[in-house]
């Protein structure tokens, strides 16, 4: 199974997690592992602008291209919502992750992350 793991900037646990998949996994990812910031760097927004946090949510690398998609059976995504219609996963400790963990931008979108809305979802809670 070909899985496209999401994001242009990964930490180092989802970086192992790319690097030793379990049996009959092939993560594919959006940029070189090389490439990627290192850890200490990705905390590191200064964007405090609530409009720009909004359009990132709503705009930035959520849908993606049919050519990034081509032989791809999955999508994994850490903390964000993908809108093609492709099955896919996300990986969230919480949903306040989603607004980069803020609460009155959650409070604004809490009508667009309605996980009612999404026909397959399960929560596993561990």
């Amino acid at each position: 199974m070909k899985i496209l793991f999401t994001g242009s900037n990964l930490r180092i646990r989802r970086r192992e997690t790319i690097i030793n998949p379990p049996k009959g996994i092939e993560f594919v990812t959006q940029k070189k592992l090389n490439e990627m910031s290192p850890d200490h760097t990705l905390s590191k927004n200064t964007n405090k602008n609530i409009k720009n946090k909004i359009i990132n949510i709503l705009f930035k690398n959520h849908y993606l291209s049919k050519k990034q998609l081509q032989n791809i059976d999955l999508i994994y995504s850490p903390g964000k919502i993908i809108f093609n219609k492709f099955p896919w996963i996300i990986e969230i400790d919480n949903p306040i992750c989603m607004t980069y963990y803020n609460l009155v931008l959650f409070k604004l979108l809490k009508p667009i992350i309605n996980f009612n809305d999404f026909k397959i979802f399960k929560v596993s809670l561990l």
